[in-house]
């Protein structure tokens, strides 16, 4: 993979071309790229960006929670033997983590708390994997501004925008 020559420093310089062009081209790419969710988070820490930081880290907890939840659900003989019981006891409780999570750390807005609330006392996995869903799409929402900073501020550190443009 070859990386934009026109600038040696910074952390920007040293993110791979073709990364570099994912990242700053939509919020999502960053979200699906554990180094880009990486450079994201050192981005908002250095900018004492807290509550983004918890957003972001909102947005990781849903989509562990996610994945695990499909992994049980492929199981076909899941519903018929102890560890099954265990792993869903576990997928519970890590689901009333995150809302208490939510609760604490993230700016959703009343009702999206309540819904996910509301999913997880249901105990209803495909309930609680469309609230978790959701939540993973209002986090993106809350984290959209940051984003654009984040964007610029690559941008910028790759002199591509504020100056010369060396593309």
């Amino acid at each position: 993979m070859s990386c934009i020559p026109c600038v040696a420093e910074g952390e920007g310089a040293s993110i791979p071309l073709e990364d570099f062009d994912r990242w700053t081209d939509s919020l999502y790419h960053v979200l699906e790229s554990r180094d880009a969710r990486r450079y994201f988070r050192e981005f908002l820490s250095s900018r004492g960006l807290e509550e983004s930081e918890g957003t972001l880290e909102f947005w990781e907890r849903c989509e562990v929670l996610s994945r695990s939840q499909q992994h049980h659900k492929h199981n076909p003989h899941a519903g018929h033997n102890r560890s099954a019981h265990i792993s869903n006891m576990r997928f519970l409780k890590d689901a009333r983590d995150l809302v208490a999570f939510a609760e604490d750390k993230v700016n959703l807005d009343l009702a999206a708390l309540r819904a996910m609330f509301e999913a997880v006392e249901s105990g209803k996995e495909d309930k609680i994997k469309a609230v978790v869903r959701e939540g993973m799409q209002s986090a993106a929402e809350l984290l959209q501004d940051d984003y654009q900073l984040f964007r610029k501020h690559l941008l910028k550190q790759r002199g591509l925008v504020g100056g010369e443009n060396c593309k």
